[in-house]
């Protein structure tokens, strides 16, 4: 499963990656479910609940000049699962795509998933701009 969605992008390219590339910032916002994020320097442990199904997402997080990569593993008592998620830079524009293969996004659903990466991307710059002023970055 392949999903991208495309924004306008109001911020500095350095900026932006700063905060995106904060796994306890990011994953709950693009994984509603997610209810605790710890995160030991490139390396995080997300804890989520969707539905009666308690899951954890770990990985890795690369940050390059224009984008953040998150490489993860999504486990929970049905299966496995494993999946990239890339927020973009791109002048004033910007995307975020995820590629997952495993029984989630059975469960979740294909629209469901794109639905959150949308609301995510609609709220984007305001929830950057907020994260900004609270890092004073």
């Amino acid at each position: 499963m392949i999903i991208e969605v495309v924004f306008r992008l109001t911020h500095e390219t350095d900026a932006f990656l700063k905060v995106v590339s904060d796994p306890s910032f990011l994953i709950p916002k693009v994984i509603p479910p997610v209810y605790s994020v710890e995160v030991n320097g490139s390396r995080f442990v997300a804890y989520g609940k969707y539905m009666v199904v308690p899951f954890t997402i770990s990985g890795n997080v690369f940050t390059g000049e224009n984008s953040a990569t998150y490489a993860f593993t999504l486990s929970a008592k049905g299966g496995k699962g494993s999946g990239r998620l890339t927020v973009s830079a791109l002048g004033e524009s910007g995307s975020i795509k995820l590629d997952f293969e495993g029984f989630m996004h059975r469960l979740a659903g294909t629209f469901l998933i794109r639905k959150w990466l949308e609301n995510f991307a609609k709220n984007l710059n305001e929830e950057v701009r907020l994260e900004r002023i609270k890092r004073k970055i």
